[in-house]
């Protein structure tokens, strides 16, 4: 998990740079309409399959003592979003759902692997754009995630993790692959000190 985030910043510090170099300049968004007066847009649909990973606090329970552990989750989800964009800026609006599995426990004590999740949630995002390939921005995401630790009948332990709904704020980037592919990579704080960190590709239409 460490080793992705470090990857993760080191990508979001380089390609600002790297639009720089070439050297390119923000280009007028394609009208929406050519009424007289009215800003200038481009709407489009946004399909896309991301990697997710984030970490939350797991609470296990042993005859009424509670010790805190660490869960760690990871996934992939689809989105599908409608984009506004317009010269120097723009913002979009979206829903998705995903699937993963969980790890989480203490050595010795209460240990499992694999364990299945699902979530669905909805998330919205405004942006600025560095040049017609690359915009940066904010995004809120919210989302339920459904999983269910079992318990340990040897030892009495009962465990659960994390809470819902989530609702966090990410710092991203987007960078135009193609026509009408893009990379998509997000990284923000989720629960009590867990980070969150997605990376996808999304196809335009």
């Amino acid at each position: 998990m460490k080793q992705l985030l470090l990857t993760s910043l080191l990508v979001f510090l380089a390609l600002p740079l790297w639009a720089q170099e070439e050297g390119e300049t923000a280009t007028p968004a394609p009208a929406a309409s050519a009424t007289r007066g009215r800003v200038q847009r481009l709407e489009n649909w946004n399909v896309g399959i991301s990697l997710v990973q984030w970490s939350e606090e797991l609470r296990l329970r042993q005859f009424g003592v509670t010790t805190n552990s660490i869960a760690n989750l990871s996934g992939f989800i689809i989105s599908v979003q409608k984009d506004y964009t317009y010269v120097r800026w723009g913002w979009s609006m979206g829903a998705h759902i995903g699937a993963g599995k969980a790890n989480g426990g203490s050595p010795g004590f209460y240990e499992q692997n694999k364990i299945a999740f699902t979530m669905l949630g909805a998330s919205a995002r405004a942006f600025y754009r560095l040049s017609g390939r690359i915009n940066f921005g904010t995004t809120l995401m919210i989302f339920n995630r459904v999983l269910e630790w079992p318990d340990d009948t040897t030892t009495n332990v009962t465990a659960e993790s994390g809470k819902n709904p989530n609702v966090m704020a990410m710092g991203d980037l987007n960078l135009r692959l193609a026509k009408d592919w893009e990379l998509y990579q997000g990284l923000g704080h989720v629960g009590e000190g867990g980070t969150l960190w997605r990376i996808g590709l999304n196809y335009r239409f």
